[in-house]
């Protein structure tokens, strides 16, 4: 990373630095090194993210997409985190400090979370249970709103793919609280 990069906020759709412009410098624990620069989102960044994400569950925006299409877009991302495994899991070592062997294994579980619930997009089902002459009982499962998932430092991407694939599978939008 260029030492004038710094990575923003992903809000809306697009890349956003922070409102108030404040930054974090975020540092190899092994080598006390600044390895990345990222915009620190304060509480107006949170609104702007809490209510986009809003506005797709209200829109509707994932829970009308076929789940197929949902399944297919959490493949595509785990294809993409695969395609550049060696340099995200060196990333992921010099930001926790993990072992090299150990933020590979969380690369690699993150692409499994991936693509699990990927797959389990298109075969969630409700259920129905006979109460006897014109009496039917059923379950459909659906989204209930905006989920917010709040990351911990030592498994930051494993827990993000985790927490993120459930949600959009099942038609949730979702807001990501990072360790940083």
């Amino acid at each position: 990373m260029a030492s004038n990069d710094v990575v923003k906020n992903y809000i809306d759709g697009e890349w956003r630095d922070s409102v108030s412009g404040t930054r974090i410098e975020v540092d190899d624990p092994a080598s006390a090194e600044t390895i990345a620069v990222v915009a620190e989102a304060g509480p107006q960044d949170i609104e702007l993210a809490v209510t986009a994400a809003h506005r797709v569950f209200r829109d509707r925006v994932l829970i009308d997409m076929h789940p197929y299409d949902r399944g297919r877009m959490l493949f595509r991302v785990a294809d993409a985190l695969e395609a550049r495994f060696d340099e995200i899991a060196a990333i992921n070592c010099a930001e926790t400090g993990k072992a090299l062997e150990l933020a590979d294994g969380e690369v690699q579980t993150a692409i499994r979370y991936l693509r699990y619930y990927g797959g389990l997009a298109d075969k969630l089902e409700g259920r129905s249970i006979p109460r006897g002459a014109n009496l039917v009982n059923y379950t459909v499962r659906s989204p209930f709103g905006v989920s917010a998932q709040i990351v911990p430092w030592n498994g930051p991407l494993e827990l993000t793919a985790r927490s993120l694939a459930c949600a959009i599978a099942t038609g949730h939008s979702v807001v990501v609280k990072s360790p940083e």
